[in-house]
């Protein structure tokens, strides 16, 4: 009897299946890796400063200019309820006037947020006075 070349063996059915399997858990560590990881976002300029740090979850304020002006940074962000997308933000004022020597979060005002995990995010930060923002940057995109 003659075995045709082009019919597959017990051997290499079973290599094709583990190959399968070996590929579909690389999928899926891939795509769980990918969608637990966060990012940092900073914003960084002449008048101030503003963080975003994902691991802990806070945004920073730090004012960095003698100019009569406050830093006020917002994270922006949408929260699924249901079938509706509900927008979400958190905000934090350097009010405390000019803060010298280096650029650093643990120098300026934060709060802590919660934020769900994957989700993405916008950091704003503007210069204000009182309760009115006169000049804003724009937004800069992480993931919490």
């Amino acid at each position: 009897m003659n075995i045709p070349f082009t019919t597959p063996g017990a051997f290499v059915r079973a290599r094709t299946l583990i190959a399968g399997v070996l590929l579909a858990a690389t999928v899926f560590a891939v795509t769980a890796s990918t969608a637990s990881a966060g990012s940092h976002e900073r914003i960084l300029t002449k008048g101030g400063a503003a963080w975003f740090d994902h691991s802990g979850e806070y945004i920073v304020a730090l004012d960095r200019r003698k100019d009569g002006y406050s830093v006020r940074v917002y994270l922006l962000w949408s929260e699924r309820r249901g079938d509706h997308y509900i927008p979400r933000d958190e905000e934090v004022v350097d009010n405390t006037g000019y803060t010298p020597g280096p650029v650093d979060p643990l120098r300026g005002v934060y709060r802590r947020i919660s934020v769900p995990e994957g989700t993405p995010v916008r950091l704003l930060m503007c210069y204000a006075k009182g309760d009115v923002n006169r000049r804003c940057s724009r937004p800069q995109h992480a993931t919490a």
